[in-house]
């Protein structure tokens, strides 16, 4: 499945059946910041973090190695994973390492992301410091 639409993401948040890997900044992931599409500032419930811009080498402007970007995702437990960030941009860094780069299966991406969870004011959004997937290191 490439596309996780919104049943999968309320599945996986209420059944905890996938990894919800946020790829923004902590900024936004810990509710700091708000994209100006998101209603609400916030994370999804459960999610872990992991900026997509640590798999860019700088230097170098490009993606890191391959063997760079295991590691970076080695902490991402091996079970399905739904990708978001606040409109699905971001995101889609962080789907194409995982499932075209690293060759995991059950990787999605949910496009909605945010921008589409926050419009239902009776959806939860989780705030404050939680679990990085990733130092960068």
């Amino acid at each position: 499945m490439l596309r996780a639409d919104l049943g999968a993401v309320e599945s996986a948040v209420s059944g905890r059946d996938a990894v919800l890997l946020d790829s923004r900044t902590a900024d936004f992931f810990e509710g700091r910041a708000k994209s100006p599409q998101a209603a609400r500032p916030g994370r999804l419930p459960g999610a872990l973090q992991l900026d997509h811009a640590l798999a860019f080498d700088k230097a170098a402007q490009k993606l890191r190695s391959p063997a760079e970007l295991e590691r970076l995702f080695a902490a991402i437990p091996r079970q399905p994973v739904i990708n978001y960030c606040n409109t699905g941009h971001q995101a889609a860094t962080n789907w194409f390492i995982l499932s075209e780069l690293l060759g995991w299966p059950n990787v999605s991406l949910y496009d909605g992301s945010l921008s589409e969870w926050t419009q239902d004011p009776g959806r939860p959004v989780a705030a404050g410091a939680a679990e990085v997937a990733s130092d960068g290191a």
